[in-house]
């Protein structure tokens, strides 16, 4: 996303942290928001995979060397939503400015044209994108986008026929015969970043299908215990996967705080 985030969350959460002292860079990667350049026109998914791939590492790394110029910084947390998240974390594995990551939603699972997402796609989650695509109805732009099977027709399904199961209800395996691949960017850049003993804190949604995903696949397959993991991890009690309400943001926006501040001495 730009540097707005969906539903305002990244405007909401910077001027939370900002009022108790922090200085915060909200950017639009290249092609997103309200930033030059252009990305090439594909199919959802694939741009998905090309952000799982680091497309926006080197416009964090400009954005870093910026801050650096403007002022007196003594460390640089990274942080983002889903995308975001997982770009700041392929970001904060390469540069050694970074020592402090907040992965909001961060998904372990690459995305591919031979992805379910009826069966990824949590009921909860589904209620919240089939409002989205109702809003759509009447935009002759979206219904062109569809005629022309430019939209994910796919996806759309899998959000109609996933209010039909129980809610909490996700994929029963991490890896069905190739229909989910496990992301080896995210794994390579968890090694870098724990080697360099870099500040880690996961965040997660309750209701988050990627929150099932990353138990499933990351946490409990590695640390048993999270209490003998190299990093933290809050799971918000009434949050979902992109922070849609003002409730959520600021519950998780407190969470970043709390941890910031244990690890900065400050006090507010």
């Amino acid at each position: 996303m730009g540097c707005e985030g969906d539903y305002r969350a990244h405007v909401s959460m910077a001027r939370h942290l900002a009022r108790s002292g922090y200085y915060v860079l909200r950017f639009s990667p290249s092609g997103l928001g309200y930033s030059d350049g252009d990305i090439p026109n594909c199919r959802q998914k694939n741009l998905y995979v090309q952000v799982e791939y680091g497309l926006f590492v080197a416009d964090i790394r400009a954005a870093v060397k910026f801050v650096q110029t403007i002022e007196s910084i003594s460390s640089i947390t990274l942080s983002g939503i889903c995308g975001g998240a997982m770009s700041s974390f392929l970001a904060a594995a390469e540069l050694k400015e970074v020592q402090y990551v907040i992965p909001i939603g961060i998904p372990v699972l690459l995305d591919n044209d031979d992805i379910n997402y009826e069966v990824r796609l949590p009921a909860d989650e589904a209620k919240l994108m089939v409002k989205i695509y109702h809003q759509k109805l009447f935009s002759p732009k979206a219904w062109v986008r569809l005629l022309t099977k430019k939209s994910d027709i796919q996806k759309i399904k899998g959000a109609i026929l996933a209010l039909f199961r129980p809610k909490g209800a996700y994929i029963s395996t991490g890896n069905e015969i190739g229909k989910f691949a496990e992301n080896p960017n995210f794994f390579k850049a968890a090694r870098r970043i724990f080697k360099a003993r870099k500040k880690v804190l996961f965040v997660f949604g309750a209701s988050d299908g990627f929150w099932w995903e990353f138990q499933r696949l990351f946490l409990k397959r590695y640390y048993a215990e999270v209490k003998d993991a190299p990093f933290d991890l809050y799971l918000s009690p009434g949050a979902n996967h992109m922070l849609s309400m003002p409730e959520m943001q600021v519950d998780v926006v407190q969470a970043m705080l709390a941890w910031m501040n244990k690890h900065h001495g400050h006090t507010s």
